[in-house]
């Protein structure tokens, strides 16, 4: 996330808390009726030098009044070594939570030292457990907060997480995510990333057969500490809903946006919704495309380019310069060093495929083009967009060099159910792009 923007949104909370900034009026009081649908909000955060923030989340909530006690809200937060405050003793340990309804505060307990590892399965899935015991419901809502990196590499290794943990310098990965929802059977109607660069096909389709509908953004975040506030007020504008829990999730999209947006200068973002058994008919598509592609690739080393050249009208190298020209989620124009690696290797896909087809004006790749499309615009539910033209969904493009020296293999990239689908690697350890960054 980022945090040039973060002091400016905690102003405007603080404004909000006090009553005299732009309005966002608290939802209504709801009483739930007997036979109300139980929620429980699921928070699972590392501080990461945004600690100030994460504990912000549930100072947030306390405005809202009468939460009705058919919405729970329990999480956990591994502490920054350093961050001190009421309920961090600056050591880097972890706290786990609950809201209390009597007194309209979150209680805190001690539950682990700094020697926890956010990056471990085992304790997510421990978690998950926890939380189902203390506040049993009939629909869950993950939310992780923290730094997110997507699913990419980056200039000191390879990086494919989110809720990075200072203490170890480690995230936790999509795989370890996908390990403990399995370990426990989870299903939750909506899995929330408030986390940079998250809006991955490799993270969602990983994650599609453990929650209905998957909340993510392309681009890096300004970190806030609204989010919470935002989806508890839309549960209980919605809760008598039989979506209740995706029209909170649009709520919240929606408001996070018109709460934020207006004070972002130059920076693009996005955040969007995807209804998750929607994702294997993109995967198919994306298929397709990669099958002609890699054929074309293959097609080319037998016969020569020249040959190429007069059988189809373009080449290869047609292919790597329209792969390179694809819009990559970088946050603004101009941004240094240590902002651009880390969107440098995610780029949109309908983007990806639609300069393909363009360039070659192969018949084959302009219908790939046009059935990606679709079914991504089926996929995504709804989205909010800032500075930004509509985008789609990040994942990986490298080109072959960069596979072997950026350490793909290491990352094990092909045991990711998204690999499986479609085959992507394929086309990542064959194409020579040079990028237009």
């Amino acid at each position: 996330m980022k945090r040039s923007v973060k002091y400016l949104l905690s102003a405007l909370i603080a404004l909000l808390l006090l009553s005299c900034s732009r309005e966002v009026k608290p939802a209504p009081v709801v009483k739930p009726i007997p036979d109300s649908q139980n929620y429980t909000i699921l928070l699972y955060c590392s501080g990461g030098g945004l600690d100030d923030c994460v504990e912000g989340l549930m100072d947030v909530v306390r405005i809202i009044p009468d939460i009705p006690e058919n919405i729970e809200i329990v999480g956990q937060i591994k502490w920054n070594k350093g961050y001190k405050s009421q309920v961090s003793n600056g050591r880097g340990g972890v706290s786990r939570f609950k809201y209390n309804h009597r007194s309209n505060m979150v209680d805190y307990s001690e539950y682990a030292g700094p020697e926890f590892r956010i990056d471990e399965a085992e304790n997510l899935a421990e978690f998950i457990e926890w939380a189902r015991e203390t506040a049993p419901a009939e629909e869950y809502i993950m939310v992780f907060f923290g730094h997110g990196n997507g699913y990419h590499p980056s200039f000191d290794g390879v990086t494919r997480g989110t809720l990075r943990d200072n203490m170890y310098t480690a995230y936790l990965g999509v795989d370890a995510i996908r390990q403990a929802f399995e370990m426990v059977d989870a299903k939750f109607v909506l899995t929330e990333f408030v986390s940079c660069y998250m809006n991955t096909l490799e993270y969602i389709t990983e994650l599609e057969p453990y929650t209905d509908y998957y909340y993510g953004s392309n681009h890096a975040l300004p970190a806030s500490n609204a989010e919470i506030y935002l989806l508890v007020n839309g549960l209980m504008l919605n809760y008598e809903q039989e979506d209740a829990v995706l029209m909170a999730g649009e709520y919240a999209l929606k408001e996070y946006g018109d709460m934020v947006y207006p004070y972002i200068d130059d920076y693009s973002y996005d955040i969007s919704i995807t209804r998750s058994s929607s994702i294997a008919a993109l995967n198919g598509e994306i298929r397709n495309f990669v099958d002609i592609v890699v054929q074309l690739y293959d097609e080319e080393a037998e016969i020569g380019a020249e040959a190429m050249q007069q059988k189809y009208n373009f080449t290869t190298k047609d292919i790597d310069e329209a792969l390179g020209g694809s819009y990559y989620f970088n946050e603004r124009k101009t941004s240094s060093a240590e902002e651009w690696y880390r969107c440098t290797y995610t780029h949109d896909i309908v983007s990806i495929v639609n300069m393909v087809a363009e360039r070659t004006n192969h018949p084959q790749l302009m219908l790939c083009a046009r059935e990606v499309k679709l079914a991504a615009q089926e996929a995504k539910v709804c989205q909010s967009l800032c500075h930004s033209d509509e985008v789609y969904y990040g994942l990986a493009l490298v080109n072959g060099e960069e596979w072997a020296e950026l350490g793909f293999d290491e990352a094990n990239y092909e045991a990711l159910a998204f690999d499986k689908a479609t085959g992507w690697s394929r086309l990542l350890r064959r194409n020579n792009a040079t990028y237009n960054r």
